[in-house]
């Protein structure tokens, strides 16, 4: 992409020349160049003693901010798609769309859609579901857990309840195979 050489007299508010004033130029958004993609960066340069300034930009549209004596001030500036152009002429004005810019924008739109087109959403979804359905069958795991657990505990409470009762223990261990269950009378009852 060309550059556009920008001159002109900077001036404040007041009309009155900004004589050795720098001034910073930022471009506001990325373009394409050579299939690239360029990050904006900012360009300084600083008037001379009558308030001249010249100045190569690539065409689109910066944010200038004046650095001096008298303070800051901003403002836009829209670079055309020119060999050259009169700082006067381009303040506050945005450039024309022209056949680079557009040809640049189409291309970073085909790339996105080819980039989106590349993510299977079919996959997307079996994945996700994959993992709802692991998560539903390790629910009802752990609920067959549980139940397990009560029919192991159901299970113990009706043997010891059924098991044989004896006058002292050394009776009940005399009469039940080693690991069985027997019951002793204890007190009064």
């Amino acid at each position: 992409m060309p550059v556009c050489t920008v001159s002109g007299t900077v001036r404040d508010n007041q009309g009155q020349v900004l004589a050795s004033t720098k001034i910073v130029f930022e471009r506001t958004g990325v373009f394409g160049q050579d299939s690239s993609v360029v990050i904006p960066r900012s360009v300084g340069v600083t008037s001379d003693a009558a308030g001249l300034i010249t100045v190569d930009l690539y065409p689109g549209v910066y944010l200038a901010t004046t650095i001096g004596i008298r303070g800051p001030a901003r403002f836009a500036v829209g670079v055309p798609d020119a060999p050259s152009a009169n700082l006067a002429d381009i303040i506050d004005q945005y450039p024309a769309i022209t056949s680079s810019v557009l040809s640049d924008a189409v291309e970073a739109r085909d790339r996105a859609e080819a980039a989106a087109d590349r993510v299977d959403l079919g996959a997307l979804d079996a994945a996700v579901q994959a993992t709802a359905d692991d998560a539903l069958a390790t629910g009802f795991d752990r609920e067959q857990t549980g139940l397990d657990v009560l029919a192991a505990e159901a299970a113990r409470d009706a043997a010891f309840v059924n098991a044989d009762v004896y006058a002292d223990i050394e009776t009940g261990r005399a009469a039940v195979a080693d690991g069985g269950q027997f019951q002793v009378v204890t007190g009064d009852q």
